[in-house]
């Protein structure tokens, strides 16, 4: 399903709702886009900043928060240094839980379907809305745990068993999310195609298969293989939503500071003199590849 350009549409207030009964998240959201409708250009850099700064806007604001926590803990440094210690990871792990919640808030973007930036379905959207912030519930219940029975000494065994749990709840969620992906592609209508490309449906496969060895390893006493399986899942599927993310901006920011119908790109052929074709094929763009290949492939006529 094709995505729409972002349009001042979706700042259209929903009149029922009351301002007041708006939460935070809500609002700073809604203020982020209005900034990214008036401040940003027009074009799909709008959706990739949008995405960006709701990301980065909720490892700040959740993130600081946990550390001004932490400064009034430790003011004049009344904690020992194991429990300093202890507080300072739990508050890395507050960074952690809020940029993964963040970051799928950002690419699912389910209240706003023009601002979405993966090719998902609406559908598809709202069946794995809650799995990120599970994750981040999971991965900040489970590591705080983890940190808390080392600090306290806790014995090995049960130790093991946090491991095993906690490598069986995130194999299942991630393997529910699959099961909701792969059913909501089926409830697509002829009308609404989803179309993915091929890099997905192998990330997926992948992601099956750990989801197996995982459960494997914690059903045959293998909590170490379980355990690293389910936490490589989980690190692979951030990074590879980061690098998705950051892809997009670079490229949607080099398509808006190069484009030729904008300023910065009318500049750049005034100073360098360049031939106005170059605007008329696409490939030939510095817009469509600012290294310039194409062209060098394919000159203008």
């Amino acid at each position: 399903m094709a995505t729409a350009e972002p349009t001042a549409a979706g700042l259209v207030p929903d009149r029922r709702r009351a301002a007041a009964g708006r939460r935070p998240p809500d609002r700073l959201e809604r203020l982020l886009l209005t900034l990214a409708t008036h401040r940003v250009p027009d074009g799909h850099l709008r959706r990739s900043a949008m995405a960006a700064a709701v990301a980065l806007t909720a490892v700040l604001t959740t993130g600081l928060a946990a550390q001004l926590a932490y400064l009034g803990l430790d003011w004049n440094g009344i904690l020992d240094d194991d429990l300093a210690a202890l507080v300072s990871g739990a508050v890395g792990l507050v960074y952690f839980a809020a940029y993964l919640t963040g970051l799928g808030r950002a690419l699912l973007s389910v209240r706003r379907p023009s601002w979405r930036l993966p090719t998902l379905s609406n559908l598809t959207a709202q069946r794995i809305r809650p799995f990120p912030w599970l994750l981040a519930a999971a991965v900040l219940l489970f590591g705080l745990l983890d940190r808390v029975s080392r600090a306290s000494g806790i014995s090995l065994p049960a130790t093991v068993a946090a491991s095993g749990l906690f490598a069986l709840v995130v194999s299942s969620l991630i393997g529910l999310a699959l099961l909701r992906l792969r059913h909501a592609r089926r409830e697509l209508t002829a009308d609404e195609p989803e179309h993915q490309p091929a890099w997905l449906g192998l990330l997926g496969t992948a992601a099956a298969l750990g989801v197996v060895v995982s459960w494997l390893g914690v059903a045959t006493g293998f909590i170490a293989l379980a355990y690293f399986v389910a936490v490589q899942m989980l690190w692979v599927g951030v990074i590879v939503a980061t690098v998705y993310l950051l892809i997009h901006l670079l490229t949607d920011l080099m398509n808006t500071l190069l484009s030729p119908r904008g300023r910065s790109g009318q500049r750049l052929q005034a100073t360098f003199k360049l031939d106005p074709r170059w605007n008329r094929p696409p490939c030939c763009s510095p817009a469509s590849s600012a290294w310039g290949w194409c062209c060098w492939r394919w000159p203008p006529c």
